[in-house]
């Protein structure tokens, strides 16, 4: 029994601070996984634009015109890449600045 009434006595506190270790290991367990998770995450999406580079190099290499180059870069860039969406644009001469859409591929749908 404890020398106080609302004291513990060593037992409980001896179970108190497992429990506290235990806690503690839990959310350092808990931190590593999530930290994991995001460097894996990260990895994912650095190889998808490695692999979307290398086709875009791929396709400067095969291009005969800018007008099929474009449109071919579109096309690898949605289908063998994995993005939604891929276009490119002309820069209109006005005072806005406006860009104008030229060469495009995909949806900007969310299914």
């Amino acid at each position: 029994m404890a020398p106080e009434p609302d004291a513990f006595d060593e037992q409980e506190l001896h179970l108190l601070e497992e429990a506290a270790d235990d806690l503690a290991f839990g959310l350092e367990a808990l931190r590593t996984r999530h930290r994991r998770l995001q460097a894996e995450q990260e990895i994912l999406c650095l190889n998808r634009a490695l692999r979307t580079r290398a086709a875009v190099n791929s396709a400067l290499g095969r291009a005969t015109d800018e007008a099929s180059l474009f449109q071919e870069i579109c096309r690898v860039v949605v289908e063998g890449c994995g993005y939604r969406l891929a276009w490119v644009g002309i820069p209109e001469p006005d005072e806005i600045m406006t860009v104008r859409p030229w060469r495009s591929r995909g949806s900007t749908r969310v299914s």
